[in-house]
Formats: structure tokens, sequence, C-alpha cells
């Protein structure tokens, strides 16, 4: 028995060190710096495939992912140190079906799997997974916390916000369609092209390939347009206000800190 808690205290010291390292200024600096040059090399493979550096951006890429990969396993074997109070088990899967996991996953997926035999029709698909490595850049970035801490103090706040808004864009793609299938066919030919006119009238984007022509349907897509920019601009004044408060009590906890006041 004696010694088994040996070996488990010595695996959970090499999960601590691991989890220490990731979260030191020299790893996070280095990522940042491999997540910057990953990147570059993707969107300068997009220029020209003839290319004659086209073979070196590709070889960085997958030396990033490479990098990218190993970070992954250390991050998925450290978790039991970053989640101390669940089983190494649960901490794992924890950290796996989290937010970044899901990103740290999906940044290293296409580079592992696209030149899989199986593959070679979706190849298109999978590539566009190599823009989560841009996604990574939250872990390192403080805006990221700020906007996440924001965001979850008026969490309700923003569904119901989100609620009323699919509840009219539903009920207005459904009208519309009924009202104009007859007068355009084509252009109204199932309730999906409803929703996507009521989506670009409630946003107010108009791209102009899809608008009513009957009396009832400009009508309706008048009040729509109206009622979509009121209806937007609550998410946003939401957010901007929360977003205030928590600088604001960001501000004045720094302001009554201690250190500030030794320091003044």
């Amino acid at each position: 028995m004696h010694f088994k808690e040996k070996i488990e205290n010595q695996i959970k010291k090499k999960e601590r060190k691991i989890s220490e390292i990731l979260s030191s200024r020299l790893c996070r600096s280095f990522i940042a710096l491999i997540i910057i040059i990953g990147t570059s090399s993707i969107i300068l493979q997009s220029f020209d495939t003839k290319n004659e550096y086209l073979t070196s951006f590709q070889t960085i890429s997958f030396f990033c992912a490479f990098i990218f990969t190993i970070e992954y396993i250390l991050r998925v074997i450290s978790a039991p140190a970053d989640y101390p109070h669940k089983h190494s088990f649960k901490a794992r899967f924890t950290y796996i079906i989290s937010f970044m996991g899901i990103i740290d996953f999906f940044s290293i997926l296409p580079f592992t799997i696209i030149y899989h035999p199986t593959i070679h029709d979706y190849k298109e698909i999978v590539e566009l997974g190599k823009i989560f490595i841009i996604f990574k850049t939250f872990r390192y970035t403080t805006s990221y916390r700020v906007i996440k801490q924001v965001i979850s103090t008026v969490k309700y706040e923003l569904f119901v916000a989100f609620s009323m808004s699919i509840i009219i864009i539903s009920f207005c793609a459904i009208l519309m369609y009924y009202i104009e299938r007859e007068a355009q066919p084509e252009a109204f030919s199932n309730i999906g092209e409803g929703f996507w006119w009521a989506i670009i009238t409630f946003t107010s984007v108009g791209y102009g390939d899809v608008y009513p022509i009957t009396t009832v349907g400009k009508i309706i897509a008048s009040i729509m347009a109206t009622i979509g920019v009121m209806t937007l601009s609550l998410p946003t004044a939401i957010i901007s206000g929360s977003f205030v408060e928590y600088l604001q009590n960001h501000k004045n906890h720094k302001k009554d800190s201690p250190d500030s006041n030794f320091n003044s």
C-alpha cells in the first residue's frame, strides 16, 4: 500500500511539474510564437499554389502542428493538476471537452488526417479546421478572460434576448413564406428560404437576393427590419453595460488593494 501511494505521489508531482511548465512565461511565449508562425504559413500558402516556397510553408505548418500535438498531449496528462478536486480520468475528460480543449484538438486534427485516403473527397472541409489555430490565442490573451467573465455575468439576459430574436425570426420567416410563395415561388420555394430572408432582414444586412414584392410582404419586411434594429441593440447594450461595470470594479479593486495603497 505504501509503495502504491508513493507511485501516486510521484505521478501527481510530475503532473504538477508539467502544468507549471505549460503555465510558465517562457512556454506561453513560445507557444504564442508558434501560433503566429503557423497562422502566417497557412495564410502565405493561399497566395499561390505554384509558389516555389509552398513546400516550405507546408513543412512549417506541420512542424507547428507537431508542437501543438505535444502541447495537447501534455495538457491531457497534466489535467489532474489543473483540476485537483476531480479524479484523474474526470479531470482529463473535463479538459478534453472544455472550450480550449476542443480548440486544441481541432487545431491539430486537420494535419493528422489530411492525407488519409478516406478524407480525400472532404479535403477542403478538413483544411478549414486549420483556422482553429487562431483561436488558440485566447489562452494567451487577457481580453478572452475578460470577455468570458463579462458574458458569464449576463448570460441569462443574453439568453432572453437571443430567444426573443429566434422567435421573431421564425414567425416572420414562416409568415413570409406563405405570403410570397405564390408571387415568387423561386425566391420562397420553402420555409428555409424564408429563414434566409428573415435573418438578412432582421440583421439589416439586406443582400437583395431575396425580398418581398407583394404589398403585405413589404409591410411585414418594414416592420421586421425596424424590430430587428431595436432587438439587436439589446445584446450590445447588455454586454457594453456589463463590460463597463467589470472594468470599473476592476479599477476600484486595484485602487483599494494594499499594494496600491503602499505604493502611493
